[in-house]
């Protein structure tokens, strides 16, 4: 019996003291109508005590909140069936991610991280509660140990409250656990389901020895208390057989490291109008060379390093795409941004992002096609690439390539600005 089921244990032997007392009065009981009565509320009692309770010990009710993904997460943050937005920007300039979340079209709750680029959330009901908990996972700048910190957050009225960052013990698991989120040299978490149950798995260095390919996932469930840790396993060549992309993928995508499987995707989540990238696809549509010809707009909020409302002096420049290199070196002005990927893998994501332009660069009103594209269907998907990088296997490029949801656009994106690419 691990924690949970101790603390559930005395719950249980609590409440069947409560029940033993009935029994006492039904027995004293003379009427038949009183026993039948007395009968009928013990089941309901007993039934109550039973529902829901989980091996951790916390009460879970089974969400229909579905797992999203990206620098943008459409969700239901405070549990009032309707979508709210979950948004993250890097503010490279100041060293700071800025996390924002906006209810009923106004940002109610902005938080403010030091030192971090490349960030991303990932929203899911954790608790069970009906609302979404989310995951903000952000890289280490000017480090090339590949690792990210990883914080886990819900909304509170118009406030954003971090859980705790500390894990639970299983004593029925032999491997050193860890005893918080600092604890490890972490390489990525995401979110998956396992029974119905909204999980967060955390992807990290065995014994923070980042020159292995062996890596640790430990997989934990929410608790009161902390993170339960449900399972540890050692993954050996993690940086290769895709089992970054397979390991850490978004949504129901994740594989589950004991049945060496995928599990399936939620049928309600599914959107019929995103479709899945062969490779051969990916070939035609991105590689090539690339060169930066129009600065299309910012997200809501700027960061001081764009050049508002010029953006980037990177008109001109150049990304190279193929299937041995993926450079950004091309970008001249811009040290921080140029960097080179080898032996490149890319993946499309099924997950669309949403109305990301928020201030269009003037210049692009005189295109009709391109403004009426940002107007009213914005729509993105991920190029998700991975490869060697300093040195660093399944490291990520320091930009972020995009493409248009009718395949017609694809987008460079760098700190908050966007800008349109076409290939030469």
């Amino acid at each position: 019996m691990h924690f949970g089921d101790r603390r559930a244990f005395v719950t249980i032997n609590n409440e069947q003291g409560e029940v033993g007392r009935y029994m006492k009065k039904l027995l004293d009981t003379k009427f038949a109508v009183r026993k039948i009565l007395l009968l009928m509320m013990i089941g309901i009692f007993l039934v109550g005590c039973a529902h829901d309770t989980d091996e951790s010990g916390a009460i879970y009710q089974k969400s229909a909140i579905p797992i999203d993904f990206g620098i943008e997460s459409r969700t239901d943050l405070n549990g009032d069936g309707k979508e709210d937005r979950v948004r993250v920007i890097d503010r490279c300039d100041v060293g700071s991610t800025t996390i924002i979340a906006n209810v009923n079209g106004i940002d109610v709750a902005i938080k403010d991280y030091r030192g971090y680029c490349e960030s991303t959330v990932t929203t899911g009901d954790l608790t069970g509660n009906g609302k979404a908990d989310v995951l903000l996972k952000r890289a280490t700048r000017g480090t090339d140990s590949g690792t990210v910190n990883i914080s886990i957050l819900h909304l509170e009225d118009t406030g954003w409250v971090e859980h705790p960052y500390n894990f639970i013990h299983n004593p029925d698991i032999d491997l050193e656990q860890p005893d918080t989120f600092d604890d490890e040299g972490y390489l990525g978490a995401t979110l998956f389901e396992n029974d119905g149950k909204t999980m967060v798995r955390f992807i990290s260095f065995r014994d923070n020895d980042k020159s292995q390919n062996t890596v640790k996932c430990t997989e934990a469930s929410y608790c009161e208390d902390g993170w339960y840790i449900e399972d540890i396993k050692m993954i050996p060549d993690f940086f290769s057989d895709d089992k970054y992309e397979k390991l850490l993928a978004p949504l129901y995508e994740t594989e589950n490291v004991n049945e060496e499987k995928t599990t399936e995707q939620n049928p309600e989540k599914v959107d019929d109008s995103v479709e899945e990238f062969s490779m051969d696809e990916i070939k035609e549509l991105f590689f090539g060379e690339w060169k930066v010809t129009k600065l299309l707009g910012f997200t809501e909020i700027q960061n001081d390093y764009t050049n508002y409302p010029e953006g980037h002096d990177i008109i001109g420049n150049h990304i190279v795409i193929n299937e041995d290199v993926f450079s950004s070196e091309g970008l001249e002005k811009y040290e921080r941004y140029q960097c080179e990927v080898l032996d490149p893998s890319y993946e499309v994501s099924p997950i669309k992002e949403r109305n990301l332009i928020y201030n269009v660069s003037e210049a692009i009103k005189e295109d009709p096609e391109l403004y009426d594209w940002i107007l009213n269907y914005d729509e993105f998907q991920n190029l998700n690439i991975r490869g060697t990088r300093d040195g660093i296997k399944g490291k990520a490029p320091a930009v972020d390539i995009l493409i248009s949801g009718n395949k017609q656009f694809v987008i460079l994106t760098m700190d908050c600005a966007f800008y349109l690419l076409e290939k030469e």
